[in-house]
């Protein structure tokens, strides 16, 4: 089976799957996928790799990594570049409630449900450009900008699918799997939090659309994808370590 063939069969079983009723199996299916795909990048283009770790001032989170991955490649689709803007602000406003709270609050408060029983509005999402004019004090602050990066939608599916499922194999709170289709949605399921769901066509759309995108990249550099891959480098990095404290 060929490298294109073994990803678009991901696809498509990840589809099967949720047409079946195995929704989990999907995303994990999908999300995983998406995922070996960004390791596969960092290793066929270590200039590329080193960029990103220049910007992350050293490691690179898994879910910038796989977020930086679907908007270099997919990017045709706008909602790569989509900031999800109430999950961003509220874990601001948990966690570094100290940073900018005028700004937070009124990023909040601009994204209510309209009218008692609605959803809060996705379609109110914005890129980074136009979330950093609407809270420009909290986005000036490098860490939080670095962190908005796991809010683009890419990067939550890794941390907040991709992750809670391989290994728990359960939902987080922070995510539900309700939308449909290519569906973004929110909903108030707990009373600290909002979930964020992406429908399955988007994750598996996003899919095929990045390894089309990078097969097209590897043949303009004329490298043949995963040629030189190690899919066990990581835990031989580990032992390595191990071993040197022996």
């Amino acid at each position: 089976m060929g490298f294109r063939e073994y990803f678009v069969d991901q696809a498509d079983l990840a589809d099967d799957l949720y047409e079946r009723g195995f929704g989990i199996n999907c995303y994990m299916i999908a999300t995983t996928a998406l995922d070996a795909l960004a390791e596969i990048w960092e290793s066929d283009f270590p200039t590329d790799a080193a960029r990103l770790r220049g910007e992350f001032c050293g490691t690179v989170p898994g879910a910038s990594r796989m977020s930086r991955l679907v908007r270099t490649f997919a990017g045709a689709d706008r909602r790569t570049a989509l900031i999800a803007v109430i999950r961003f602000a509220e874990d601001a406003m948990r966690f570094a409630p100290g940073v900018a709270p005028a700004e937070v609050a009124a990023l909040l408060a601009a994204r209510q449900p309209e009218e008692r029983g609605t959803r809060p509005p996705a379609h109110k999402d914005v890129d980074i450009t136009a979330l950093a004019q609407e809270a420009p004090t909290l986005l000036s602050n490098a860490a939080v900008r670095r962190l908005a990066e796991e809010y683009h939608y890419p990067g939550l599916l890794y941390g907040l699918y991709r992750c809670p499922m391989v290994h728990t194999f359960g939902w987080s709170k922070q995510a539900q799997g309700f939308a449909r289709g290519e569906e973004v949605s929110y909903m108030r399921l707990h009373p600290d939090s909002t979930s964020i769901g992406f429908g399955p066509r988007i994750v598996t759309n996003w899919l095929r659309a990045t390894l089309d995108g990078y097969l097209g990249h590897c043949s303009l550099a004329g490298i043949e994808p995963a040629k030189n891959f190690n899919p066990g480098r990581d835990q031989e990095q580990r032992l390595q370590n191990r071993w040197s404290r022996v």
